[in-house]
Formats: structure tokens, sequence, C-alpha cells
């Protein structure tokens, strides 16, 4: 079965990005980190609050992802306050970036609007 995809499924955007907005200094000087936090959290209440923690930090790129640059000791508290959000049953992972990286992208761009969540 040969399947091809249109042009709007296939649609990719490649984006060069320098977390440091070119910079050079934050590179050298202050030691800033990039970071992309993701995390699945099964608990309403515990994700909302880590959502609001990570606020603090970072950037909300996706429901449950998070871009942060920060100087190594905001870097160090948001490492530290991390796992008391992180059930048994949940995950939350932080990958370390390259201040210059390529990020391929399909779909809605940009920081989500802010969701209100309602637990009953």
């Amino acid at each position: 079965m040969n399947q091809s995809l249109s042009v709007e499924e296939d649609a990719e955007d490649i984006l060069e990005e320098d977390y440091f907005f070119g910079d050079t200094e934050s590179r050298v000087g202050s030691h800033k980190l990039y970071a992309l936090v993701i995390y699945d959290i099964s608990d309403n209440k515990k994700r909302t609050q880590f959502a609001k923690y990570m606020q603090a930090f970072g950037t909300r790129v996706q429901k449950s992802c998070f871009e942060v640059v920060l100087g190594q000791p905001a870097y160090n508290k948001m490492m530290k306050g991390i796992g008391r959000y992180c059930g048994a049953e949940d995950s939350i992972r932080l990958y370390r970036i390259p201040g210059k990286s390529q990020v391929h992208q399909w779909g809605v761009a940009g920081p989500l609007e802010e969701e209100d969540v309602i637990v009953l």
C-alpha cells in the first residue's frame, strides 16, 4: 500500500534557535543553561501545582512542556523543587540543551495560552 502525505500533513518548520538570543556574554560569562522540562503527572491538582511552579522558571511551550533559560543558581533551585511533584506513577524529564540548536516543529508555534483547570 503506497501512502503519500499531503503538504499540510507533512508541514515541518525547521528553526535555528539561539537560546541565548545572540548574547555571547551569556554563554561565556554567566553560564546560563537552556533546558526542556517535559512531564506526565496523573493527579490534576499536583499537575496544576507543578505547572505553576515551572512558570516561575520558564515558558510553557506545550501543555506538558516548559523551556527554561536560567543561570546556575536558579537552575539549581528549580532542580531541587521538581522531585516533590513526581509521584510513583508520574514522569518528569529534564533535557539540558546547548545554547544553539535546531528544532523541528510541526503545527502551532509559540507559547501556549494559560488554561484554566477545574477539579470537581
